[in-house]
């Protein structure tokens, strides 16, 4: 079953529209993979292309999702604050020549380059509130028409100031308040509360 949630914006003079769609059904994980390759199963099954042109993954870590990342798109952007993370991320990614790996903090050094799919996945809650919404401006420097955001947190307690749904609330409705999106919940991920959100096309 879906449900839509609609709300309007009216900030800056300008009227923004946010939607809210879901749930979305999914269809089921196999669990015979560790919990890493399960995450990254989970969020490649629910992308919504086969390819893209540019991506960007915050919190790329060791390189597990990334490597299924770059596989399908032109160019891969991979960035973590930790710098044993990113050397293991580029000895596994080694031989891929579509793929850049940096140690940045964000929001405060993020990249300058557009990406039509940014992958959020279980970094949302080590930031706070000003933050995130610092974040979804960045982000939004960087989206395109038809471009699109996953977003991946833990649910319950992380023992951070927030918590991975309260984290992803204020990034999303930040995010929103900026722009249109389409925004899916979808069901059937194991331990994760899973977003897509969709910046829609023009006359589409």
């Amino acid at each position: 079953m879906k449900h839509i949630f609609k709300r309007s914006h009216n900030q800056n003079n300008r009227m923004e529209q946010f939607a809210l769609l879901g749930p979305v059904e999914a269809g089921p994980l196999s669990h015979t993979f560790s919990a890493a390759q399960a995450k990254s199963d989970a969020i490649l099954a629910r992308l919504t292309k086969p390819h893209y042109v540019s991506v960007i993954e915050v919190g790329c870590a060791v390189g597990t999702l990334s490597a299924l990342l770059q596989a399908r798109c032109d160019r891969f952007l991979g960035i973590d604050l930790s710098s044993t993370a990113i050397e293991r991320a580029k000895t596994r990614l080694a031989h891929c020549n579509n793929v850049g790996l940096r140690q940045v903090s964000v929001p405060h050094r993020w990249p300058r380059r557009q990406a039509d799919l940014i992958v959020l996945s279980e970094t949302l809650h080590h930031l706070s509130a000003k933050a995130l919404r610092d974040l979804a401006r960045c982000i939004n420097s960087s989206l395109i028409p038809g471009s699109e955001i996953v977003v991946l947190v833990r649910p319950g307690n992380t023992d951070t100031r927030l918590s991975g749904a309260q984290a992803a609330q204020i990034f999303i409705h930040a995010l929103a308040a900026l722009r249109t999106l389409q925004i899916y919940q979808h069901l059937q991920a194991p331990g994760y509360v899973h977003y897509t959100l969709l910046c829609p096309v023009v006359g589409k």
